[in-house]
């Protein structure tokens, strides 16, 4: 019990990992769409591998970088600034890319079962059968392109701006140099336990954008004209949900978009940070200004939500459409998903 609950301390609430546990036990009191388990399994096969290749090349990489990469000045021993790029290119290979190329596999099984999932569970109740179509591949293969951009970007991101720092600060305690590589390795296996977070965000976005999407075609498949956006309503929900809890979208448009979204992850114009930069504009998170006054989408105040329980005003659709705003995940770890509207579903005639 205690294990299940350290393990997952980083990604799930308390309650989350009774349902999981009991779940195990073969004990289901969770909607059977939930993604947690995909989370937990992503989770798990990313940061494992980083683990791995943590453990196969930091510690001969620092050995490498204290022979190499030290010279002496009347201040005492410095790292050499093209030792430490040396350094630096070479873990972001270990931890970027061959991290990427190994997860591959596993993170895209991973996507497929979400999405899958997601079509059969919302197709069954709007009388339709969920047949994969190529608008669906195409949906996966986008979720999967954004997917691994972050895990391959992730040593850029959490460990290179702080590197250099790390490196200068354990020199300037006065260590010696046979110290300086525990040193150095205790604080990289920190920080990496550290970024578990990280991984749960990454689960997080990329299981419930693959959920959402395959939701989304559900709905095009069965002609549904129109959807709500629904919050999970407790203690843990966020401002940015019951923002947007209630708010009904047109399927032709949330559509139109999602066709956007992916034609933008088949591009081949453009830097691999400028086509995840663009993506983000098109899906963003919802922020909040930095005095809780108002919620903001790609740098835009979201109308009515300077106003406390503020929601979105009649005649601002388009807003919410154009600020990327059609479908969920809104914020890490956000549970936030959608349902049909009543008025819009198609009910099949009998057999």
């Amino acid at each position: 019990m205690n294990e299940l609950i350290d393990s997952k301390r980083d990604l799930l609430s308390i309650s989350e990992v009774v349902e999981e546990l009991l779940s195990t036990l073969g004990i289901v009191v969770k909607a059977k769409d939930s993604p947690i388990p995909f989370e937990m399994r992503m989770m798990r096969v990313i940061s494992n591998a980083f683990g791995e290749q943590v453990d196969a090349n930091l510690a001969r990489e620092v050995d490498e970088l204290i022979a190499r990469g030290l010279e002496i000045t009347i201040q005492g021993p410095r790292l050499r600034a093209d030792a430490l790029a040396r350094f630096h290119k070479r873990m972001n290979a270990y931890l970027g890319v061959e991290v990427g190329d190994k997860v591959f596999n596993d993170v895209n099984r991973t996507v497929n079962d979400m999405y899958k999932l997601a079509r059969t569970v919302t197709s069954k109740p709007l009388g339709v059968r969920a047949r994969l179509v190529n608008a669906d591949y195409a949906a996966m293969n986008a979720v999967k392109d954004t997917n691994m951009f972050w895990i391959k970007s992730a040593y850029g991101r959490i460990y290179e701006p702080t590197l250099n720092q790390m490196a200068q600060d354990v020199i300037a305690q006065g260590y010696r140099a046979d110290e300086l590589a525990d040193q150095m390795y205790d604080k990289f296996n920190s920080t990496l336990g550290n970024s578990k977070s990280y991984w749960g965000i990454v689960a997080n976005q990329v299981v419930n954008t693959a959920r959402n999407f395959g939701q989304l075609n559900s709905y095009v498949q069965a002609n549904v004209t129109e959807y709500e956006i629904v919050a999970m309503l407790d203690e843990r929900t966020t401002e940015y949900c019951r923002y947007m809890d209630g708010t009904v979208f047109s399927v032709s448009d949330a559509q139109e978009k999602m066709n956007e979204y992916i034609k933008e992850s088949q591009s081949a114009e453009g830097s691999v940070d400028q086509k995840a930069d663009q993506q983000k504009q098109m899906r963003p998170w919802i922020s909040m200004s930095s005095g809780g006054k108002g919620l903001y989408a790609n740098g835009k105040l979201l109308p009515g939500s300077n106003k406390k329980g503020g929601k979105p005003p009649a005649g601002e659709y388009g807003t919410l459409l154009q600020n990327g705003l059609w479908l969920p995940p809104y914020h890490a770890h956000c549970r936030t998903t959608s349902v049909a509207t009543r008025k819009s579903v198609r009910i099949p005639a009998p057999a």
